[in-house]
């Protein structure tokens, strides 16, 4: 399975000129995360063919409200944040393209909570990573609220990044954290939180 609706995305808090993705000033910082791309219709924005879904920390210190996509070490282009929810519940937001060119493909979304057992795949670029890597696992838990648990290592810069479904090659959620303290557990928001 091919994962080109999955990229990197580059958050520069402070001073950085997105126009010249080069160019770092000493005082800037990189927030990485990743993002995958669906169609607009599919979280409720029917005027905009496809958007981008991370998470809220991955992006919201961001001072340009914009960030750059990245993948296999090529930038794509510039994104706009257009939608942002940086409660501790509800970790997401959404990106657009600034020009309407967007090269990336999209993946279906699955609204229906998947059950504890389901096999469960998150693709996603790590820190310091500019190739694409999948971990493999399932459905362990239903947490508090609305949060799914998957039995899948998450690294830092899997933040934002998708929680596909392996039999079906569907998103269900978005991978945002691993509880403090767990090894190889990683909590999921699911994707009808987006729409609802």
């Amino acid at each position: 399975m091919e994962h080109n609706f999955v990229a990197k995305v580059h958050s520069v808090v402070h001073e950085h000129d997105i126009h010249q993705p080069w160019i770092f000033k000493s005082t800037s910082s990189v927030v990485t995360g990743t993002v995958f791309f669906v169609r607009g219709r599919d979280v409720g924005l029917p005027r905009v063919e496809k958007v981008g879904i991370t998470n809220a920390h991955v992006v919201e210190s961001n001072r340009s409200h914009q960030c750059r996509v990245i993948q296999n070490g090529v930038v794509l282009g510039t994104f706009r944040v257009v939608r942002i929810c940086p409660t501790e519940m509800l970790d997401f937001a959404v990106l657009v393209p600034v020009t309407n060119e967007c090269s990336l493909t999209t993946v279906q979304v699955g609204m229906h909570p998947l059950r504890s057992g389901e096999p469960v795949m998150i693709p996603g670029y790590p820190y310091d990573s500019d190739c694409c890597q999948c971990a493999y696992g399932s459905i362990s838990a239903h947490g508090d609220g609305y949060w799914m648990q998957c039995n899948v290592a998450s690294n830092l810069g899997n933040s934002g990044g998708p929680l596909i479904h392996t039999k079906t090659g569907k998103v269900h959620g978005i991978v945002t954290q691993s509880p403090a303290g767990s090894e190889s557990i990683t909590e999921v928001l699911p994707m009808w939180v987006l729409v609802s």
